[in-house]
């Protein structure tokens, strides 16, 4: 009945799209804007640009929003019943949604093998048992260079078995060092897999990006570690500064001949200590990291408009 008047199919198509998508998101938008204004009434804390990361995660829930809003129009504009219509969107739903997001972490995890925990630490046990036979063999070499003095003999005898603890721990760090960086990049590798795999959903790329821009993407962990890393040297810093010491898990022997007062160190200061001070993602970085999914969304909606409009001006009436 509405063609029956002189209605162009394209501006009747635009309509539809504009006015369904302003008619949904308008009502979805208002909830949001109330609760972000509670927000600071509540005194939770929010920085510019906290404000900007909330901002850029409702744009992209109204890109993931007018993907699907496309494809249903588009989907529409192929059949000719409502409810085939209708059970064909609940299909492409379910399949986006829970079937494609699961699906691609078992494919990857089949592309792509990483070896597991128990896997690294019976290599490093296996490597370390190695350096121990090595090192036992080295402290039957040992030789002083005189023995006029039991003092100095010791302390011979602990110069040379620290020589032999250090190159042993540097040995360890080393591989250990090596497996881990080894199994991180197959991880890496398996993810990227996966999220590839994934990203054919729009379900899938809102997610990534919006846990991208909120910091609670997979990074987070990785980013973690490296705060992590960083304040393990502060602290090894500032252990060998106070006690000469290191934080080495080698085990070596260490012999004295006095316990006078004088060599006994100054007990640390627990308050000198340096706290673990942990620096959230910038958001630089995190829209980086998001731009690619932005644009995965307003791809779909390109091509979901697109084919929508053009089968909706090739549609039969009759």
């Amino acid at each position: 009945l509405t063609f029956a008047n002189a209605i162009p199919r394209a501006q009747y198509i635009l309509g539809k799209i504009i006015g369904s998508f302003l008619a949904l998101a308008v009502p979805l938008l208002i909830p949001i804007a109330l609760g972000a204004l509670l927000l600071p009434l509540m005194n939770i804390p929010m920085s510019g640009e906290d404000w900007l990361r909330l901002t850029l995660v409702v744009l992209a829930g109204m890109l993931f929003f007018g993907a699907f809003l496309t494809l249903s129009v588009f989907i529409s504009t192929r059949t000719h019943r409502s409810a085939h219509s209708f059970l064909l969107l609940l299909v492409v739903w379910i399949a986006a949604v829970l079937i494609v997001p699961r699906a691609s972490v078992l494919l990857a995890g089949r592309a792509v093998a990483v070896p597991s925990v128990d896997e690294i630490a019976s290599q490093k046990s296996r490597y370390q048992a190695q350096l121990w036979e090595a090192d036992r063999k080295a402290m039957g070499s040992f030789k002083p260079e005189s023995n006029d003095k039991p003092d100095q003999l010791l302390n011979q005898f602990n110069s040379f078995m620290q020589k032999i603890a250090d190159e042993r721990e540097k040995k360890m760090l080393e591989f250990s060092a090596r497996l881990n960086e080894q199994r991180r990049n197959r991880q890496a590798a398996q993810e990227q897999a996966a999220f590839n795999l994934a990203r054919v959903s729009p379900a899938a790329a809102f997610s990534l990006a919006s846990s991208n821009l909120v910091g609670t993407s997979l990074v987070l962990k990785q980013h973690y570690l490296e705060e992590a890393g960083k304040y393990q040297e502060a602290y090894a810093s500032f252990i060998r500064e106070k006690t000469g010491g290191s934080l080495g898990g080698g085990r070596v022997m260490m012999f004295r001949t006095t316990d006078s007062e004088e060599e006994k160190r100054n007990p640390i200061d627990p308050r000198a200590i340096p706290p673990f001070v942990y620096q959230a993602i910038p958001l630089s970085r995190a829209v980086q990291a998001a731009i690619f999914d932005f644009g995965l969304l307003v791809f779909f909606n390109v091509v979901f408009f697109a084919g929508a409009f053009v089968s909706f001006l090739r549609y039969d009436l009759r």
